[in-house]
């Protein structure tokens, strides 16, 4: 069984029209860290020794994304748009809806929001047709929106926000891939883990990928009441707010280093984008 850095088992299954096996590709882009891929393998296996495990893989797209993921993310949302309209402004209305009452909550996801369009470029691909990019960048802002609904009083059932807030945008027929990011938002794994919930994610793929680093890059630079915070700032607030027993405090000694990876990726990437 292959087991993530939160000690949660990797799981496969099909979410979106998209078959997310558990196991894992790691391999590298030029300069750029190790990304994990979802791959049909019985163990990890490196990129060239994909066929002779008799893996099928897509062409792959750079920055460790699977053209094929991005191709079918924007086939996706356009398709749920024509049905349903801006992605950006359903997520908008419905999270006023369910956070704006809660005072302090919604200051704070009107400025990640504010935050994710500002990182619009940082889930680009260069070689990418616009549409794909287009489309990451709408999923980016929308999940921006959408990733603490389930702090509202009336979704929360398992004390997990991140699971509460997956759970009910599934229900809506929210996209796939937006739940997804919601349910995984900022290291929310880890804290699954330290709440004795390992498997309470496992109906919703995590994919670390630019979407999901991004995402924790704008909420983790955002604080509480809205302010524009470094990530180690954002961290240490959290070490204040809340004790040393507490269980958001415990997975964050253990959630740092990791998910300050995922900002670290994200500015990297803001920088390489042509001016």
């Amino acid at each position: 069984m292959v087991v993530d850095g939160a000690g949660a088992p990797a799981r496969c299954g099909w979410q979106g029209g998209r078959h997310v096996p558990g196991d894992l590709l790691w391999f590298s882009w030029f300069s750029w860290q190790p990304k994990r891929l979802y791959v049909a393998s019985a163990a990890p296996v490196a990129a060239d020794g994909a066929a002779a495990a008799g893996v099928r893989l897509g062409a792959v797209s750079a920055y460790g994304g699977a053209m094929a993921d991005r191709a079918e993310d924007a086939r996706e949302l356009a398709e749920w748009e024509r049905s349903n309209g801006n992605l950006i402004e359903v997520a908008r209305e419905l999270a006023q809806r369910l956070v704006a009452p809660l005072g302090r909550r919604w200051s704070h996801v009107q400025a990640v929001a504010v935050r994710a369009e500002e990182l619009r470029a940082a889930v680009h691909v260069r070689t990418d047709p616009a549409e794909w990019n287009d489309a990451a960048e709408t999923l980016l802002v929308a999940s921006a929106w959408l990733h603490d609904v389930g702090y509202a009083s009336a979704l929360v059932k398992s004390g997990l926000h991140a699971a509460d807030g997956a759970n009910y945008l599934r229900g809506q027929g929210v996209p796939a891939r937006v739940v997804n990011l919601v349910a995984h938002h900022s290291g929310a794994r880890y804290e699954a883990a330290e709440r004795g919930m390992p498997d309470i994610l496992a109906d919703y793929p995590f994919e670390d990928d630019l979407l999901s680093d991004a995402l924790a890059t704008a909420d983790l630079t955002t604080g509480p009441d809205g302010e524009r915070f470094s990530y180690d700032e954002r961290i240490d607030e959290v070490f204040v707010r809340y004790p040393a027993d507490h269980p958001v405090h415990q997975f964050w000694r253990k959630a740092r280093p990791v998910v300050g990876e995922a900002i670290s990726r994200t500015e990297a990437r803001l920088l390489a984008q042509p001016r």
